[in-house]
C-alpha cells in the first residue's frame, strides 16, 4: 500500500502536506486554576468562575443550579495548580458510553450521565454526543434550570 500525504488548503491553494509541517486542530483550552483543595480529574465537567480576577474551576454539579457546566478537564489538574480545561473537540478514554446518546451534566458533581435530571431545582444540560462506548464530542449547550 502506497503511503498518502493529506492535502491542506494553503493560500487559496491545495497542496500535499510536507515533512515537519503541523496541521492545528482547531481544539483549544482555557486555562483556569484549581483551587478546590483536591485534585480535579481529566474528563471532570468543569464550572469557571471568577475570583477576584483569576479564572478558577471547580466541578460542575447539576444538582447546584449555580454550577452549570463551561468544560472539561483536559488532564488533571492538582489543587493550587491551573490546567487546560477543553470547551470543544472529543474527549476520550470513557467507558459505558452509548454511541449516539446525548450526553448531560450528572447531579453527582463533575460526572455525567445518559439520563436526563428531574430533581427539583437541578440544572438540565447536554454537554455532549457520545460518538462510541469510550469517546464523546463536546457540545455544551445553554443550561435549563428545573422548578
Amino acid at each position: 500500500m502506497a503511503t498518502k500525504k493529506p492535502l491542506v488548503q494553503t493560500n487559496g491553494k491545495i497542496e500535499e502536506l510536507q515533512a515537519g509541517d503541523t496541521i492545528e486542530s482547531g481544539v483549544e483550552g482555557i486555562s483556569a486554576l484549581n483551587n478546590t483543595g483536591s485534585q480535579i480529574d481529566k474528563g471532570k465537567a468543569v464550572h469557571l468562575k471568577n475570583n477576584a480576577g483569576t479564572l478558577e474551576c471547580e466541578l460542575a454539579d447539576a444538582s447546584d443550579n449555580t454550577k452549570p457546566c463551561h468544560g472539561f478537564a483536559a488532564a488533571n489538574i492538582p489543587n493550587s495548580q491551573s490546567g487546560t480545561i477543553l470547551r470543544d473537540g472529543v474527549m476520550t478514554d470513557l467507558s459505558g458510553l452509548t454511541p449516539g446518546a446525548d450526553q448531560w451534566l450528572s447531579e453527582t458533581a463533575g460526572a455525567i450521565t445518559e439520563t436526563v435530571p428531574t430533581t427539583s431545582g437541578a440544572i438540565n444540560q447536554v454537554v455532549g454526543q457520545a460518538i462510541s462506548t469510550t469517546s464523546f464530542e463536546i457540545d455544551i449547550e445553554p443550561e435549563v434550570r428545573l422548578a
